[in-house]
């Protein structure tokens, strides 16, 4: 069974149309298409990562179950899935993030004494950012940013160097503590606005970037 056909299944299992798959992976619709009736033998690793985003996998829960499957098929030793395994993880070009903490929280956490766990996420995913040393991770706690399709328990990746936009959502340290946030500057004021429409204007020098948040999403965590 060809890789895309494993796609096919899985998006079955989770009663997902091919429509809805498209939608939520940014894929076309043909495209997607040719994928799952196995036109394409090999994957290219930026439409893998779209695929596990919109099937709500982590991207190496996806490579596995391809591949465990076909092992299964073709009867693999498991030294040649492992060799196979390895490939195609030097194909996505893998990044090992730090998880701080959650947010919002109620106190600023310590980059250096705080690490909860690790994440893997393909590199292309942070094509956004110039580097990736000294991207990190959060966990989302609350309802605040649901409308900017970021919900409770998601990953969010924050990138520290990325310079004040206005609007983008940025991980802020104020006096109530550590919260996520669109933020506007305004001459010496900041308001900070929920995804809802709730805000809160701030004396600019009463708080302090951390970072904007340039992805969320579902990884592995480990």
């Amino acid at each position: 069974m060809n890789w895309g056909q494993h796609v096919k299944k899985l998006r079955e299992e989770a009663k997902i149309t091919q429509q809805d798959l498209a939608q939520k992976s940014g894929i076309k619709r043909s495209h997607l298409s040719n994928i799952e009736r196995g036109i394409y033998s090999s994957f290219k690793p930026d439409n893998l990562s779209r695929l596990a985003y919109g099937l709500g996998k982590p991207v190496n829960e996806l490579l596995d179950r391809i591949y465990h499957q076909e092992a299964q098929e073709i009867q693999e030793t498991p030294e040649q899935i492992l060799e196979r395994l390895k490939v195609a993880t030097q194909q996505l070009e893998l990044r090992r993030l730090p998880i701080l903490g959650k947010v919002p929280a109620g106190e600023p956490f310590d980059e250096k004494q705080n690490i909860s766990g690790y994440i893997v996420i393909p590199k292309e995913e942070l094509s956004s950012s110039n580097e990736t040393l000294g991207l990190f991770a959060l966990r989302v706690e609350g309802n605040s940013l649901t409308d900017d399709g970021i919900n409770d328990g998601d990953l969010v990746i924050v990138d520290p160097k990325r310079l004040l936009c206005n609007g983008k959502i940025y991980i802020v340290r104020c006096d109530t503590g550590v919260r996520a946030c669109h933020v506007y500057q305004e001459d010496d004021k900041v308001k900070l606005v929920s995804s809802k429409g709730e805000n809160e204007v701030v004396e600019a020098n009463s708080i302090e970037i951390l970072g904007r948040v340039i992805l969320a999403g579902i990884w592995r965590q480990y």
